[in-house]
C-alpha cells in the first residue's frame, strides 16, 4: 500500500493534480512493475484493451531494439 501513496499524496496536493498524478503514477510503474497497478483502477480505465496493447508494443519494440 505504501507505493500507492505517493500517487494519492500527489494528486491531494491541489493545482496540477492530472500531470502530479500522471507523472507520479508513471514513476511507481516503473519502479514495482505493471503487477502493482490495482485491478479496479485497471477496471476503470475507458479503452483498456488498446492501452494494453499498445504498452505491450511499445515494450516489444524497445525489448528489439536493445538486443
Amino acid at each position: 500500500m505504501l507505493k500507492l501513496l505517493s500517487v494519492y499524496e500527489m494528486i491531494n496536493l491541489g493545482h496540477d493534480t492530472d500531470t502530479a498524478g500522471a507523472i507520479a503514477g508513471g514513476l511507481a510503474g516503473l519502479y514495482y512493475g505493471a503487477d502493482s497497478i490495482p485491478n479496479g483502477w485497471l477496471d476503470q480505465l475507458a479503452r483498456k484493451d488498446d492501452i494494453l496493447l499498445v504498452a505491450n508494443q511499445l515494450g516489444d519494440r524497445y525489448l528489439d531494439n536493445k538486443n
